[in-house]
């Protein structure tokens, strides 16, 4: 697929917001690293229409109007492995209509913010929010351990972490009986020349109503803006998205979230 990166980046630049996060692993991972394979749906005559990308045990998929869905599904189904398909919401819908291997678990609406301006909150705000590095493995594990659904394991801590300051990790460090205590955090889940992809934000539910992840967003947000590179996120708790908002987020689009499983399992 190497001769089609050309026209892979037009339709990034013709629809950026559908295609930003496609292009942001295109651009870190390239088209020949095991950790991700690449597919593509074109015309009768060869012009690419949409992007199929499967790493780990997730798939991305966007396309213009979601007429690549079928197509795709097909691909996703001779896949092994897959927990999920995250895409532009018209592609996801269509490929969930078109599975026959996979079952639909269930499918979640995201909504795609990107932030174009200054970040909102004053340089005083970040009083109490740092960078991590590997010495702090220790407080981060343990943060991310009561996080739920955000779980990160003490190994893909590790990893995120050897890759500062390039991937910029920011929590907010309090105090507790003389001890650090991380209460949230916000980090990329991948950054590329075109931008960061947000994510990973989660607060101590006893530390919640305080500001914390807004304060770390804003600071991982900042250290993108600083380097020339576009903060972005998704989000799908309505409260999420109000402090986003507040931060000076803008939503441009609508992404979905599909849950597969097999029907034996």
């Amino acid at each position: 697929m190497d001769a089609d990166l050309p026209a892979a980046f037009e339709l990034y630049r013709k629809d950026p917001n559908r295609f930003i996060t496609c292009i942001m692993n295109l651009q870190v991972y390239g088209l020949h690293s095991s950790l991700l394979r690449a597919f593509g749906s074109f015309t009768q005559d060869g012009e690419l229409t949409g992007l199929l990308l499967r790493y780990s045990n997730i798939c991305l998929a966007a396309d213009g109007d979601g007429m690549a869905g079928d197509a795709f599904a097909k691909v996703i189904d001779d896949e092994t492995g897959l927990a999920g398909v995250r895409g532009a919401i018209e592609t996801v819908r269509a490929v969930a209509q078109s599975l026959r291997h996979y079952k639909l678990s269930s499918m979640e609406v995201s909504t795609f913010m990107r932030l174009d301006e200054p970040i909102r909150l004053p340089a005083e705000t970040f009083t109490h929010v740092r960078g991590v590095t590997l010495d702090d493995l220790d407080l981060v594990s343990d943060l991310y351990a009561q996080a739920g659904v955000m779980y990160r394991s003490r190994m893909n801590v590790r990893s995120m972490l050897e890759r500062a300051p390039n991937s910029p990790f920011f929590a907010a460090q309090v105090n507790e009986d003389g001890r650090p205590l991380l209460v949230s955090a916000a980090l990329l889940n991948i950054m590329s020349a075109e931008g960061g992809l947000i994510g990973g934000v989660f607060t101590r539910p006893e530390h919640r109503g305080r500001g914390w992840a807004a304060k770390c967003t804003a600071a991982v947000s900042l250290a993108l803006q600083d380097q020339g590179r576009l903060p972005c996120l998704f989000y799908e708790n309505p409260v999420a998205g109000r402090v986003y908002s507040r931060l000076g987020f803008r939503e441009v689009a609508f992404w979905a979230v599909l849950y597969l499983h097999l029907p034996h399992s």
